[in-house]
């Protein structure tokens, strides 16, 4: 029985250790899409520049194996943007 004035329990402190971790987990995941878009996105728009700005489709119908290095840089650019 509880007396006058106390409070009632509300969460048990297993439970309340498990949502801990579950907001945890739940942040760190998170962190990690926010940061993989955000390197996608840079990494994009590097892309797109340096596409442009050799000339693909104003001075050039292709770039040839310049675009197969091109996107070997985004591709690094990515991998090193989202670290």
């Amino acid at each position: 029985m509880r007396t006058e004035g106390e409070r009632p329990q509300l969460y048990s402190s297993s439970l309340v250790r498990s949502n801990t971790i579950i907001d945890a987990r739940r942040r760190l995941m998170t962190g990690l899409s926010v940061s993989i878009l955000d390197a996608g996105r840079n990494s994009m728009s590097f892309f797109m520049l340096l596409v442009v700005s050799l000339g693909l489709s104003v001075m050039r119908e292709s770039l040839g194996k310049t675009m197969l290095k091109c996107q070997a840089l985004a591709a690094a650019h990515f991998l090193f943007g989202s670290t």
